[in-house]
This record gives C-alpha cells, sequence and structure tokens, in this order.
C-alpha cells in the first residue's frame, strides 16, 4: 500500500505544500470538519494516537493555525483540534475518496 500523499496550501492564494501519512490524514479531517474540530475517534479505521503530534507538526512546518479545546469526560479529558487556517485542498489520490465513503 502506497503511502498518503496530499497537496494543499493556505487560501487563497499560499505557496502550496504536500503532507504524507498520518499528517495528510490529519490535514484532510480537520479542513473537512471545519469548525467542529477533530477528536482521534473521528478516524475511520481507528484514531491516530499521536494526534496532538500531527498537529503540531503541521503547525510548526506549515504555519496552520489549530487550536486545541479540552473537553472533559469521566476520568479526564481528552482534546478537540479545531483547524482556522482556511485550506484549500489541491489533491488527493481517489483512494481517501473510496476509503471515506
Amino acid at each position: 500500500m502506497t503511502r498518503l500523499k496530499v497537496t494543499a496550501r493556505i487560501a487563497p492564494d499560499g505557496k502550496p505544500f504536500t503532507v504524507t501519512g498520518q499528517e495528510a490524514r490529519t490535514l484532510l479531517l480537520l479542513a473537512q470538519k471545519g469548525s467542529a474540530g477533530v477528536v482521534a475517534f473521528d478516524f475511520q479505521g481507528g484514531p491516530p494516537f499521536r494526534l496532538p503530534a500531527y498537529c503540531w507538526s503541521l503547525h510548526r512546518k506549515h504555519d496552520l493555525v489549530i487550536q486545541t479545546l479540552r473537553e472533559p469526560h469521566q476520568g479526564g479529558w481528552h482534546g478537540r483540534f479545531v483547524l482556522h487556517t482556511p485550506v484549500e485542498i489541491m489533491s488527493q489520490p481517489d483512494e481517501v475518496e473510496r476509503r471515506a465513503a
């Protein structure tokens, strides 16, 4: 299986950038969910156990503003990550669309 690869840019006219693997999977879901944000269990096929690390990496490498909201639950809290930077997904493999369906 090939590694997921996504090309995006900060809208409307930012420089294109490419992310791969779990960072690409995270960026796609952040862009899709918008202001609702993302929690680890939103990922089809199981949560990425390093979701905060992928969000931090997207922030550091590509200057994306991703807010972490604390949501309490019995026994502690979990993070909900919200992408505030407008991002345009420019290319993604068809395989991703099939998996999401």
